[in-house]
This record gives C-alpha cells, sequence and structure tokens, in this order.
C-alpha cells in the first residue's frame, strides 16, 4: 500500500509545480496544483503545522499561482472543474475570475459617487410618496384593493432601496446582477435606473392610479346609495352605511373629486346631519360644482337664512348660463339632468323670495320653474301659497289642485307642503262660490303614503310601540291606526304587544322586544285589499239606497237642515237636533245620477257632499263580500273599524268612512289618528269648522301620547308651526 505524502513533500511539489507556469498553460498541470492545494488546505486544517520551510514553500506557491490569475481564468476549463467538484468557498486557487475589461475612458466608475447620491435622493422621494399615499387607504382600516395596493408598493420600494441601503439588501442585489451578467462597472448605474423606475411608477399612481381607484369607489358608494347597481348579485337595497364608507374612502384617496363630496353631502342631508351636510355642499360649491349650489342653498333656506340662499341660487343660475355660453350650446336643448337642476333652483329660489316675503319675484321664479317641468308638485304647492298670501284665492286653488294631481314628497318640506294642500279646502272654500266648489272641488292631498299602492295597518298596541319609517333615522311612538310599508320597522318595547292586519287580511303579531321590518311580517299570501285611495276623489259613492249621514255636533243648541238636491230640485230635506240621519228608500237614490247634499245649521254654517249611488249591483256585491270579510276578521271591533274605514276611502265611499269613523270616535278608546282622519274627510265634504275641531282633538291626543308623527301631522293641517 503506497504511503500517503507528507506535507512537506506536499509543498514540495505543489511548489514544483506551480514554477513552471507560463503563458501557455497545460490544463493538466494547473489541476494539479489545484488538487495539490486542496491536500494542503485539508493538512491545515487538520494539523497543527510548524514545518517553516514547509509553509514557505506554500507562500510561495501561492504567490506564482496568484500572478498568473489573469491566464488561469481564461482557460474554459476551470468553469468546468469549479462546476463538477464544487469546491468550498474558501478554496480561493479554483475561483480565480476574468479581468473586466475597461472601456478607454471609465466615465461610469468615476462618476459612482453621483449616482449613488441621485440613487439616494430618487428613493428618499419616493419614500415620501409612499408615505403619502399608504394611509390614505390604512387610516379607517384597508379593504382587500387597499391592502393589496399597499402591499405592492411597499415590497417595491423595500426591495429597491434595501439593496442600496442595507448591506443584506447589496448582496442580494450584486448577485442578482451577477447571474444577470451586468459587467460590474455598470451597476451604480443600474441601481440608479431602479430607483428612477420606482419613483416614476408611484409618481404615476399618485397622480392617475389614486383617482381611477377612488371613482371606483365613488361607484360603489353611489350603488349603496341611490340603490343603482346594475349587477344582479346584488339585491337593491341602499345602504347609507357602507356609501358613507366607500365616498369616504374615495375622498381620502383624492379629496380634489367635488362631484364626491357633493354626494357625500346628499348623504348626510338624507341622514339631516345638516352641518356636515353643508359643509361637503360647501367644499363642491368652491369648485364651481351646480347641484351643489341648489343642496346648499335649500339647507339655508330651511334654517332661515334666505338671503344667504339667494345669493347661492343667482350664483348657480349665472354659472350654469354662463356654462351654456361657453359650451356653445345655448341653441341646444339641455339635458334632462340640467332641466331638473335648474326646475330645482329656480323653484328654490321662488321659496326663498316667498319667505322673504317678495311675492312678485317669487312667482315669476315659481313660473319660469313650472316652465321647466309642470308636472313637479313643489313649484305648483310654492305657487300656490304665493298667490294665496297675495289674495288670488281662485287661481290659488287651482295651483293647490295641481299640488295635489301630480304630490309625491321626496324632501321633508315637500311632505309639508302636500300635506297643507288640504288646508286649501278649509281656507279658501268659504271664500268660492259654491258652483265654483262643484265643479273645482277635489282633495287636495290624503295623509296616506304615495309609495306604494297598498298597506298594512297597526290594529292593536299593549303598551309603547315605536315605530321607524324608511327614511327615519330614528324610532318614534305610534299607536293603532297608522299605516304602514315595506321598509318600516315596529319595536315594542319591554312588555308591550303589538298586532299588524297585513294588506291581504293576514295577522302578524309583532315579536315582543326587538326591530322587526314590515316586510318580515306581512308576506302577502292573498291578494290584497287594503290599498290606498286614488286621489283626488271627486265625488263619493253610496252602497245602499239608505245612507247614514253622520258629523260632529259642534254646539247642543245648533239644529240641522239636510237637503238632497237633484240638479236645482229639492229631492228631500230633514231638519233634525243631532246627527246621525238616515236617508229616506221612499225617495230612491238612482244609479249614475249625482246629487248635492247640503247641511246647514240654523247659525249659517253650511257644507256639501257631492255623491253618487252604487253604480251596479254586480260592483255593490263585491263590495260587500269584502266588507264582509273584514267583519269575520277575529280581531277586536275597533280594528274593523279602521280597516273598513280605509277600505271605503279606496272606493270613494266617504259617507260610510265618517260614520265608521264616528263609531271609533264614540267608543271608550280615544285616538289621534281617528280625529286627524274625520278632519280630513271633513275637509273633503267642505266643513272646515268641523274639520278643524277634529284636528284641534287630535292634536291634543298625539301631545298627550307622545306621538311625534302625528303631532306633526295634526300642526300642519291646522297651519302651526
Amino acid at each position: 500500500m503506497t504511503e500517503k505524502p507528507s506535507f512537506h513533500e506536499l509543498a514540495t511539489k505543489y511548489r514544483q509545480y506551480t514554477q513552471p507556469l507560463t503563458t501557455e498553460l497545460d490544463s493538466d498541470q494547473i489541476l494539479t496544483c489545484f488538487l495539490l492545494r486542496d491536500k494542503i488546505a485539508e493538512h491545515l486544517t487538520s494539523h497543527d503545522i510548524t514545518d517553516k520551510e514547509s509553509l514557505t514553500l506554500i507562500v510561495e506557491g501561492d504567490k506564482k499561482l496568484k500572478s498568473d490569475a489573469d491566464l488561469i481564468s481564461r482557460m474554459k476549463d476551470v468553469a468546468a472543474w469549479r462546476t463538477s467538484l464544487n469546491p468550498p468557498d474558501t478554496a480561493w486557487w479554483w475561483r480565480f475570475s476574468p479581468p473586466e475589461e475597461k472601456p478607454e475612458y471609465d466615465f461610469f466608475t468615476h462618476y459612482d459617487w453621483l449616482w449613488n447620491t441621485l440613487n439616494i435622493v430618487a428613493l428618499t422621494v419616493a419614500l415620501a410618496l409612499l408615505v403619502d399615499i399608504s394611509p390614505r387607504f390604512l387610516s379607517d382600516g384597508a379593504d382587500t384593493t387597499g391592502a393589496f395596493v399597499v402591499v405592492i408598493q411597499s415590497m417595491l420600494t423595500m426591495i429597491t432601496a434595501g439593496g442600496i441601503l442595507t448591506k443584506t439588501g447589496a448582496d442580494i442585489i450584486e448577485r442578482l446582477f451577477q447571474r444577470a451578467m451586468i459587467p460590474r462597472i455598470y451597476w451604480q448605474e443600474v441601481k440608479l435606473g431602479l430607483a428612477i423606475l420606482l419613483l416614476i411608477l408611484l409618481l404615476v399612481f399618485r397622480m392617475y392610479g389614486l383617482s381611477m381607484i377612488a371613482n371606483a369607489y365613488h361607484a360603489e358608494g353611489q350603488a349603496y346609495h341611490y340603490c343603482n347597481d346594475t349587477q344582479s348579485h346584488r339585491s337593491c337595497e341602499p345602504n347609507l352605511m357602507y356609501a358613507q364608507q366607500y365616498y369616504e374612502r374615495a375622498l381620502k384617496l383624492d379629496p380634489t373629486k367635488i362631484y364626491i363630496h357633493h354626494d357625500l353631502g346628499k348623504l348626510y342631508d338624507d341622514l339631516q346631519i345638516t352641518t356636515k351636510a353643508k359643509t361637503e355642499y360647501q367644499i363642491a360649491v368652491q369648485g364651481h360644482y351646480l347641484p351643489s349650489y341648489n343642496n346648499l342653498a335649500r339647507l339655508n333656506i330651511l334654517g332661515k337664512k334666505y338671503d344667504v340662499a339667494v345669493n347661492l341660487l343667482l350664483n348657480g343660475l349665472n354659472l350654469a348660463t354662463n356654462s351654456d355660453e361657453d359650451s356653445g350650446n345655448v341653441e341646444q336643448s339641455p339635458s334632462q339632468e340640467a332641466m331638473e337642476l335648474r326646475y330645482n333652483m329656480r323653484k328654490n329660489l321662488g321659496w326663498a323670495r316667498f319667505l322673504q316675503e317678495r311675492y312678485s319675484e317669487s312667482e315669476a321664479e315659481l313660473k319660469l320653474a313650472i316652465e321647466l317641468n309642470n308636472e313637479e308638485a313643489s313649484a305648483h304647492c310654492l305657487l300656490a301659497q304665493v298667490l294665496e298670501a297675495q289674495e288670488d284665492v281662485i287661481e290659488a286653488y287651482n295651483e293647490w289642485e295641481t299640488c295635489s294631481q301630480f304630490a309625491y314628497a321626496l324632501e321633508l318640506e315637500e311632505d309639508t307642503w302636500i300635506h297643507q294642500a288640504r288646508l286649501a279646502q278649509i281656507h279658501l272654500s268659504s271664500l268660492i262660490t259654491v258652483t265654483t266648489s262643484l265643479t273645482k272641488t277635489k282633495e287636495i292631498t290624503s295623509d296616506l303614503s304615495l309609495e306604494d299602492d297598498t298597506f298594512h295597518l297597526l290594529i292593536s298596541t299593549e303598551n309603547t310601540v315605536q315605530l321607524k319609517r324608511k327614511a327615519w333615522s330614528d324610532y318614534f311612538t305610534t299607536s293603532v291606526g297608522v299605516q304602514l310599508q315595506h321598509g318600516d320597522q315596529l319595536q315594542p318595547t319591554e312588555n308591550a304587544h303589538a298586532i299588524v292586519l297585513c294588506d291581504d287580511l293576514t295577522i302578524w303579531a309583532v315579536p315582543d322586544g326587538l326591530p322587526s321590518g314590515v316586510a318580515n311580517g306581512c308576506l302577502r299570501e292573498k291578494e290584497p285589499v287594503l290599498r290606498y285611495p286614488k286621489m283626488p276623489i271627486s265625488k263619493t259613492f253610496v252602497m245602499t239606497d239608505t245612507p247614514v249621514f253622520n258629523w260632529n255636533v259642534i254646539s247642543d243648541s245648533l239644529k240641522y237642515t239636510i237637503t238632497v238636491k237633484e240638479g236645482e230640485n229639492i229631492k228631500w230635506e230633514k231638519t233634525i237636533s243631532e246627527p246621525p240621519i238616515t236617508y229616506t228608500a221612499e225617495y230612491p237614490l238612482e244609479p249614475e245620477q249625482s246629487y248635492i247634499i247640503s247641511i246647514k245649521a240654523n247659525d249659517g254654517t253650511v257644507f256639501y257632499w257631492l255623491i253618487s249611488t252604487k253604480t251596479s249591483e254586480t260592483r255593490t256585491d263585491d263590495l260587500n263580500k269584502t266588507v264582509h270579510a273584514i267583519q269575520n276578521l277575529d280581531i277586536s271591533s275597533q280594528s274593523k273599524l279602521f280597516a273598513l274605514t280605509y277600505f271605503y276611502l279606496e272606493h270613494g265611499l266617504i259617507i260610510e268612512s265618517i260614520h265608521a269613523l264616528q263609531s271609533y270616535s264614540n267608543a271608550d278608546t280615544e285616538s289621534a289618528i281617528v280625529h286627524r282622519l274625520l278632519g280630513d274627510l271633513y275637509v273633503q265634504v267642505h266643513a272646515p269648522i268641523l274639520a278643524e275641531a277634529s284636528y284641534q282633538q287630535a292634536l291634543e291626543l298625539a301631545t298627550m301620547t307622545g306621538n311625534i308623527e302625528e303631532q306633526e301631522k295634526a300642526q300642519d293641517s291646522l297651519g302651526e308651526n
């Protein structure tokens, strides 16, 4: 067996092999040198070597080997050996690299200090942009989009900055450059290019990306706010909380978008958060966003700052005119949206002028508004008030009728104006001749909601029950007789109970102690029966040849004369001391024939009914079937009277409606709703004194029971502020 060479023998042999290296190197000789050097390294690692002569030989050999490093590195076989044998990193003799070829003029290396400085500047600006952008997504908790954007930006910035500012990052970047075969002399320039690229990406995202994402958030907010989402996977249910979140996220990304400020202001307006709504509208006004001029003016009118409102509206109208002139659209028809905006601005300007008691200017603006849109109720409602203030009774009455015809309350004040329409009967009926009253008289409006054709009825309560309408922000105490719609919510307080008669005459017991949506309780299992009356009611029908006439007695000392006239001929007349009175069948009422019923007290008070008998036996039978169905319901007699009242109203049976409400009010239970409805019906039949007495009693009962909704309605009917 051959003995292993000693350390001295290895050193001597290594020195001998390195000595004859020349410009034409032999690959076998170089490989032998490398292998000898590996064995020497192994001995140095595993033994304590003190042989100075051997060490000297090794040092001289290494020196010679390194002196020929350039020649060795150019040998193709060296790289293949290194790949196959995979020597450790400490074996430097295996890792000779070819010398870098330097250009004749080393411009890039000479200015490395400049490239590093510019690199740091670019990264500093990029980091500043990142600090500006990231909080916009994270301030109120990031959604998926925001989190993704922040993570991507942060990763790019950390990689780029780390490659320059930290040793670990620099090592990683340099290894990447080596694998990409990028010469070392260009590394600083490449790093600068990456930093500038990152800076450009962040700048572009800051200038355009934020705006695009803000628009996407705004669109999502509008979908929740206005329920205009066309995507099939989402049911169309407005959600103002989500809408607010998306609007606010959009504005954090791009606060310069004035139309988003306007929509956020509109949302606060809908929630009746007036201060915040004004703030957002004011920002949009500063950006000359026309719809905000109108909305901010409206809030100032409600706040009784009429001068401020007028100034906003005049500036807005002037801006709208100038915009048309600048765009060259003077001779073209404006869009539907622009027409609606101009209508609202003219209407609100007329409203403000009316409250300033500048009636002629108000009338002119409201007529301009009506020219823009003749089928919106609010301008007609306001014009009726202006004409009434100018004592133009006939024209005022006509405008009240038009107000009622197109009535649909979108704003709180519009609901008030529409409700005021019924006061026109009280204020104006005594000023218009009987003939004019009979030909023109219509029910100006009704207390019934116009949002849906059917309604549900709260028929029983025990202890306190609270109601939250679809457009309300809170719950308020309610009472038996209130009409309900899908979107309303009931909440019986602790130990309280409530029962609802649904529109299809099914019964729903409201769960105790929890908020419950009417839509969840009334599922409409059958054809609906309870529907809002089709207004205006120009005449009333009766189901029998012997109708009962009833009214509230004003004074026990009065006597009443009831006269039934067919044309100019008196068909029947009776004088009594107290109601009710039944029409006698000896003078049968003819189908399809109109009659004027006058009830006159001996103090001169007169009011009228325009009636017609049943149209056909078939219709009477159909009506009686529903009446019998309601009477057979397993509910209290008072609840049946409420249901019958609304059913009679739907079919124009005002006489039966008054009789049913009179029966309820004569019972032990007092109800603000009953007296308010009686007042409405007395208005319908031109009985202003009886109407006022009923409204006053309704107000007293509503105040006593804490029913805010009925208080407001009774006050509106009485003309109180």
